[in-house]
């Protein structure tokens, strides 16, 4: 091969090391890392525009929501296990007693035809279970799931659907709790799927309760 042959191929060699090692940082920002205990760890997204990004250092988490959204400032599902990190809602949704406390009976009987309720629990420790099998590894993106229909028993009007779903993230295992009015605008179901996606959590901050099994 002729000098300048050689060095053409090494430019070659050289373009292709770079947009694969491109392609790999693409990849690690669009599924995120992972932790020392192998759990895929969510990277922060960019935050859309009319969003607004709520922190809590203490829980270890920050989260994105569009600022027309309300935060409960007190949990709705007032549990000691698992236990509520956020609700968020498009209405004012607080707590009051309920038959259905465990899962937001007082914020879905609330619920409008338009509106969508989220709330988001963690487990508690268990430093001596080595697997949790009901909580998959978080998806790269949140989309619907097999949607439960109405139930009277927690409040839920006529047409209203909820989702109840669990993920792994970052060494923590938590449950998304959402109940849909019976004709939410498809803007505000994607918003819903767009905020559990922002989320992302701490993976040096652990439960400090411990998990009840």
């Amino acid at each position: 091969m002729t000098p300048g042959r050689t060095r053409a191929a090494g430019r070659l060699r050289a373009t292709h090391a770079t947009v694969a090692a491109m392609s790999i940082l693409l990849a690690l920002n669009a599924c995120g890392e992972a932790d020392s205990s192998g759990d895929r760890v969510a990277q922060p997204r960019a935050t859309p525009p009319g969003w607004t990004v709520h922190s809590d250092d203490e829980r270890g988490y920050r989260i994105a929501h569009p600022a027309s959204w309300h935060r409960a400032a007190r949990p709705v599902i007032p549990l000691t296990e698992p236990r509520e990190i956020i609700s968020l809602s498009t209405f004012p949704a607080r707590y009051r007693p309920t038959n259905c406390t465990a899962f937001a009976g007082s914020a879905r009987e609330e619920i409008g035809t338009h509106d969508v309720f989220l709330s988001i629990l963690e487990r508690g420790s268990d430093p001596s279970r080595q697997e949790w099998p009901d909580f998959p590894p978080r998806p790269v993106h949140f989309r619907p799931t097999a949607t439960r229909q109405a139930e009277p028993g927690c409040g839920d009007r006529p047409g209203t659907t909820s989702e109840w779903l669990p993920f792994t993230d970052s060494g923590r295992h938590l449950y998304a709790l959402i109940a849909f009015g019976r004709e939410v605008p498809t803007q505000t179901r994607h918003d819903t799927y767009e905020i559990l996606d922002s989320l992302h959590l701490d993976p040096a901050a652990k439960p400090t309760w411990p998990s009840s099994g």
